[in-house]
């Protein structure tokens, strides 16, 4: 029976190789004229140096370093890998992989619609101010292009947005997208709506609920007119928080 070898195998020397061995496998360019030495290329894009016959190397292959070019919109350099595109919207254009769906039914597949006259909430990603977010299209780079549900939900029902205009909402709801639940406005008109449905009035005192004071405390610091900083190391708070809660412009 044969003996098994155990141990890391041997690396194998490569052999410096023969005259006529460089002379088939390693053509010279056909600018290069008859004994001409020069640096030629191959047809597979090797950049080659010629060297003399007396020396230890035979030859030396250094890969061209140019940057491919997307064959599809021409402009963006994808490197030296064997990649054809730079991004999937330009694979799809040339042809690669399946076609994207239609922006309106990616769209309100994320929509829970229970009824016309109902809040159409949105399912999909938010921003941290409440409002639906929607990825619209991106190139696979890095780059992509959000916009507001709501937005998009007007676009899709009546058209586009006119310029310095906003799409408000009649029943409050940031993630809303029922496109009846919309109207468009200026920023005034925007302004004069939250007024009107009282949400811009200013919560004053224990109203407020991100207030660190109490109406003891408040108390307090109005019976003792000349102590500022002491209270506001007490009660965690800045000294023009003191000041104001004294004057009655936050109590």
């Amino acid at each position: 029976m044969a003996s098994l070898r155990c141990g890391p195998r041997r690396a194998r020397r490569m052999r410096p190789l023969r005259d006529e061995e460089r002379t088939i496998h390693f053509p010279r360019s056909e600018a290069d004229g008859p004994g001409h030495r020069s640096t030629g290329h191959n047809r597979c894009g090797i950049r080659l140096c010629a060297v003399g016959a007396d020396s230890t190397v035979s030859a030396a292959i250094i890969h061209d370093k140019r940057e491919r070019i997307c064959e599809c919109c021409g402009i963006t350099p994808i490197g030296r890998n064997s990649r054809r595109y730079c991004s999937r919207q330009c694979a799809v254009a040339g042809g690669i992989g399946p076609r994207p769906r239609p922006v309106e039914d990616r769209f309100w597949q994320k929509v829970h619609r229970i009824g016309s006259l109902e809040c159409w909430r949105w399912r999909g990603a938010h921003v941290p101010d409440g409002y639906g977010s929607f990825l619209l299209s991106s190139n696979g780079a890095g780059s992509a292009r959000f916009v507001k549900v709501h937005r998009l939900a007007w676009i899709l029902a009546y058209g586009v947005i006119p310029e310095g205009m906003h799409v408000c909402h009649r029943c409050d709801v940031r993630d809303c997208v029922n496109p009846r639940h919309l109207f468009l406005g200026t920023n005034s008109d925007n302004v004069a709506d939250r007024v009107a449905k009282g949400r811009s009035a200013r919560l004053r005192g224990a109203r407020n609920p991100r207030a660190k004071l109490t109406p003891e405390a408040v108390a307090e610091i109005r019976a003792n007119p000349g102590v500022t900083s002491e209270f506001a190391l007490r009660f965690g708070v800045a000294r023009v928080q003191i000041q104001r809660a004294r004057r009655g412009d936050t109590w």
